[in-house]
């Protein structure tokens, strides 16, 4: 199982009162330490406001800001959670997605999903349909990706839902990427996923399941934490992606102490380079 964390970017107020330029080189510094200290992959939210309520303060457009990484960054694999398929047609996708994969040489990964935050959809002008028309564009954006993508740039469907989305990733991901789930409920959705893919005549095995962990699921640092770690390793699961980018803001500690406890679970990080 391998660990990833998605950076400051402002989403959840993280850069409130900061000045632009010093929250940019923030974010920067804490994916370069990720990197260093052997991370295996460093995501940007797909989102234009801040959570949970609407502010003015600033938010990383996870697309430009993750193209600029790539060139600051050597080893780590860099993504967005997750591309709302509303807010940007097939093409472009997947000419941004293709772009990003000559700047970073070959260290993007395409996160995609149907959305839920409707008041930001609204505010910029783009529809917010029920779940099914957003499922059915997503649907539509995966078969293009999957179709016209260079082979080996892994395409991850973010979402909970075992009737569509878990097939939707069946059908044209190579990740499913489920969020916010304890243990026991990731241990209840493994066999869905498992009879999505039989259901097509797809090996289980080929389609890696991760998941996304915030503070109240993982707890802090110490014992407690590599548990936890250690039981969703035990599961199975390619891949955990560690939310801590509010509290890695003001110190790279975070970030050392959360690859301690997951050396110490058992989790796969590559070894840490020197700080030059």
């Amino acid at each position: 199982m391998r660990v990833g964390i998605p950076l400051p970017q402002g989403y959840f107020g993280e850069f409130a009162g900061w000045d632009r330029r010093q929250a940019w080189r923030r974010t920067a510094e804490v994916a370069r330490a990720a990197d260093r200290l052997g991370y295996d992959s460093a995501w940007l939210y797909d989102h234009v406001h801040t959570a949970p309520e609407p502010t003015d303060e600033l938010t990383w457009e996870s697309t430009t800001g993750l193209a600029v990484l790539a060139a600051q960054t050597d080893r780590i694999r860099l993504g967005q959670l997750v591309l709302y398929s509303g807010f940007r047609g097939a093409a472009h996708v997947r000419s941004m997605v293709a772009t990003m994969d000559a700047l970073s040489g070959g260290r993007v990964e395409v996160g995609m999903g149907a959305g839920w935050k409707e008041e930001e959809a609204l505010a910029y002008g783009y529809p917010f349909p029920e779940a099914p028309a957003r499922l059915a564009v997503l649907r539509q954006q995966l078969e293009v990706l999957r179709a016209s993508l260079r082979p080996g740039i892994p395409i991850v469907v973010g979402g909970n839902g075992p009737r569509v989305t878990f097939r939707l990733a069946a059908r044209y991901a190579d990740e499913l990427d489920l969020n916010l789930l304890t243990v026991e409920q990731v241990a209840a959705a493994l066999p869905l996923v498992r009879a999505r893919c039989e259901e097509i005549g797809r090996e289980p095995s080929t389609l890696r399941v991760s998941v996304q962990l915030r503070g109240g699921l993982i707890g802090g640092p110490g014992e407690h934490r590599t548990q936890l770690l250690a039981a969703y390793r035990e599961l199975g699961l390619a891949r955990v992606i560690v939310a801590i980018q509010r509290e890695c803001v003001a110190t790279d500690e975070v970030l050392e102490s959360l690859a301690e406890d997951a050396r110490a679970s058992g989790a796969e990080l590559l070894p840490a380079l020197s700080q030059t």
